[in-house]
């Protein structure tokens, strides 16, 4: 998953960590007698955590009493985890709201978005990806489409797993703004929490069908592993490669984000032909001094939507 990264943890003692819980969850619940003694083992489990906290309650908020005692179960039996930046209570909260979302769309967002590095995240990005990768059901236009993403997207802040983008839309990059399918939005990014993100991660690289992100990674090595094979999105950070290998034999393959600043890489024109099942391949943060649509195969490219080293209309 590339190099950990540790996060500084602030602890809350229980009495301001109860406050934080009730002010999310809604003051409501210490009314419900059954609920009320419920909600403060919750809270004790999360250890006084905010991100815990914040993120349990926002699950939780208006539902039934059987549902608290199953989070509660969860919360109680987390095993330890081997994300050494992640505290084991934080990880088991998150993850028991991310199995929670109602959803296989929501889900699968929360876990692209987890892919996409650090920073601020474009709603741009998110919704041509999301049309790509056939994320969105039963959608007959593209103003359908931003309609559902921007739903998916508020259920992942209501939930705590996505938040408000710092990011001045008024600084958003001229060239890309002239094809930005969010010419109308208020905040064209969003952003997720370093944990929650590392989170993300470690749930996706669980699935059959792996979410993989390695960054720093000599390429021709890792494209060889079973787990390469397995997986349905990679995103690779090769700052120091300079020629891809003849072919990548990536049956599984959905989604394939390449980052490279070297000028100098090569891609061969047999590259992509060993991904059948692409539906999204992004080389825009790749520098490249040439690059062809006749790269991707013709039985690929039909139902592929990809973006090169500089941005183009797909839509």
């Amino acid at each position: 998953m590339g190099a950990q990264i540790c996060f500084p943890v602030e602890y809350l003692p229980l009495e301001e960590a109860w406050s934080l819980f009730k002010k999310t969850a809604g003051d409501s619940m210490e009314e419900n007698l059954e609920l009320r003694p419920i909600a403060i083992q919750v809270v004790e489990e999360c250890e006084g955590l905010p991100i815990a906290i914040v993120t349990i309650a926002k699950a939780l908020k208006d539902e039934t009493v059987a549902v608290w005692k199953n989070a509660l179960e969860q919360l109680r039996s987390c095993a330890p985890t081997n994300i050494r930046a992640v505290d084991k209570k934080v990880y088991s909260c998150l993850e028991w709201s991310y199995t929670h979302l109602k959803g296989d769309d929501v889900k699968s967002l929360f876990l692209l978005c987890g892919m996409l590095g650090y920073g601020d995240i474009s709603l741009d990005l998110l919704l041509r990806y999301g049309m790509g990768l056939d994320l969105f059901d039963r959608i007959d236009s593209l103003e359908q489409a931003r309609n559902r993403l921007l739903a998916l997207v508020e259920i992942l802040k209501a939930s705590g797993l996505l938040l408000d983008s710092h990011e001045d839309r008024h600084k958003f990059d001229e060239e890309r703004a002239s094809s930005s399918l969010f010419m109308d939005a208020d905040n064209k990014f969003v952003r997720m929490h370093s944990v929650v993100r590392e989170v993300a991660r470690a749930i996706a690289s669980k699935d059959p069908h792996p979410f993989v992100v390695r960054e720093d990674v000599g390429l021709e090595e890792w494209s060889e592993t079973d787990e390469s094979k397995r997986c349905a999105f990679i995103s690779l950070h090769c700052k120091a490669v300079h020629d891809l290998p003849q072919e990548l034999v990536w049956p599984e393959l959905q989604f394939f984000l390449l980052q490279n600043n070297n000028p100098l890489l090569n891609i061969p024109n047999t590259f992509f032909e060993g991904m059948k099942k692409l539906k999204v391949l992004d080389l825009s943060l790749c520098i490249l001094q040439h690059y062809h649509h006749h790269l991707i195969p013709l039985q690929i490219s039909e139902h592929c939507v990809w973006m090169g080293a500089s941005w183009e209309t797909l839509l």
